[in-house]
């Protein structure tokens, strides 16, 4: 039997920090699973931080779940090897999905990541007008989900009901979204309250500069992707995210101190921590994300290519216009802080 589709959350006019009134049923009952929001800027170790959590024996990976309709559509396999439709994981969960909506797996729609991977550029612009509008939204202290963008609004809803089916269909009480964006992060906060924890994962600007350079990204956009995530982020989760809610990690604390860093963590979700944390044996479920997630091994080692890669014009570039971000964030003690930007 089909059942209706999940009904649009009602406008809330809640303060910050309060969660929201419309909530999916699970997250709203006494073993309701915390969920674990991993916000970062891309190439900065989200589904390394996302797998070692997973490690955890009450702990779930769902890697990047934003993606995972494109992920669908394009036949790609989830972590364990198999393709998402025949996953043992995510073949009941999506199945639970359709019986529910009385649609296919691939109807899913979590937000405007939804196929990105072969976005056109009118859908890029319509994502960007989307999440800008919401940006705005949130900025103006007019945070109701019911006056965001509709595909926004019911990629979200539907990605809290996907909680439900992961909880039931793993049993584990710990799940993990390693998406990133942060503005679903907020919204993850207020809609779930204390039943989400919101992770800020950061990296040394320079490095993440230097891969989205290696990667092929023109300077411009390789230094917006690492500045433009943090300047608009941070403000945001000191408005709306609550100081038991969030916690910063650093990438080079995570693979130079793995077992203080994940200790910190289990901490935070009021967890204990287990040694199984640095140990990658247990099978993952990771939707999307960085390739290290198929090598049967993982050597946790600082990556500073940067040091090497970049010239000094090209730090000099990134330094001026992001210096002050860098120095906000603690990092770049090493280096003069900026002047005011010169014009390109």
């Amino acid at each position: 039997m089909a059942y209706p589709a999940s009904t649009p959350a009602r406008p809330d006019n809640a303060r910050p920090h309060a969660p929201a009134q419309t909530r999916p049923q699970k997250l709203q009952s006494a073993d309701a699973p915390t969920v674990v929001f991993i916000s970062s800027a891309g190439h900065s170790g989200s589904t390394l931080l996302d797998m070692m959590i997973g490690n955890l024996s009450y702990a779930e990976s769902l890697g990047e779940l934003m993606v995972m309709p494109g992920e669908i559509a394009l036949g790609s396999p989830c972590t364990c090897g198999a393709s998402l439709l025949e996953c043992p994981l995510w073949s009941r969960v999506l199945a639970r999905w359709s019986q529910r909506h009385g649609r296919p797996p691939g109807d899913i729609r979590l937000g405007w990541m939804a196929h990105s991977q072969h976005a056109s550029r009118a859908f890029r612009l319509a994502r960007a007008a989307s999440h800008g509008w919401r940006w705005l939204q949130l900025r103006a202290g007019v945070p109701a989900l019911g006056l965001a963008e509709p595909v926004y609004r019911r990629g979200l809803e539907q990605t809290l009901e996907l909680y439900d089916d992961v909880a039931e269909c793993s049993g584990k009480r710990v799940l993990v979204n390693s998406s990133k964006p942060y503005l679903v992060a907020v919204d993850h906060a207020r809609l779930l309250g204390a039943r989400c924890r919101v992770i800020n994962l950061v990296r040394d600007g320079r490095a993440v500069y230097a891969s989205f350079l290696r990667h092929g990204f023109a300077p411009r956009a390789a230094l917006h992707a690492w500045q433009h995530h943090y300047d608009r982020a941070l403000p945001l989760f000191e408005r709306y995210v609550g100081p038991g809610q969030l916690l910063t990690v650093r990438y080079e604390d995570l693979v130079t101190r793995p077992q203080e860093t994940m200790s910190r963590v289990c901490g935070f979700l009021g967890e204990p921590f287990e040694p199984s944390a640095l140990e990658f044996s247990a099978p993952h479920h990771n939707v999307n994300g960085n390739d290290i997630r198929f090598r049967p091994r993982h050597e946790l080692r600082l990556d500073e290519r940067w040091r090497r890669e970049l010239s000094a014009s090209q730090l000099e570039f990134f330094m001026q216009h992001a210096g002050r971000t860098m120095l906000r964030m603690g990092y770049g003690a090493d280096v003069t802080p900026p002047a005011a930007p010169r014009a390109a």
